[in-house]
């Protein structure tokens, strides 16, 4: 029941660049970084399938409206691995 459970509720990671580096890492464990001006860069941690497609959908613009005043968002880059 719960590999199930993960699985139709991926964990979704906001990712944002360390400073003067090419390296990205997760807001929640990198106080000092800073968003890609436009850019959201969202990291999902299973894979992406119909019974997931939805709930993945929803967060995603979630985050990119609650993150509107902060870094206007044009572009999405997910990193899926």
């Amino acid at each position: 029941v719960i590999v199930i459970y993960e699985s139709v509720r991926p964990q979704i990671t906001i990712l944002w660049r360390i400073p003067g580096t090419t390296i990205y890492r997760s807001t929640k464990q990198e106080s000092s970084g800073s968003f890609v001006p436009n850019v959201f860069i969202a990291r999902i941690g299973s894979s992406l399938y119909f019974a997931n497609a939805s709930f993945v959908k929803d967060m995603l613009l979630a985050y990119v409206s609650d993150l509107e005043g902060v870094n206007p968002t044009e572009y999405m880059v997910l990193e899926m691995t």
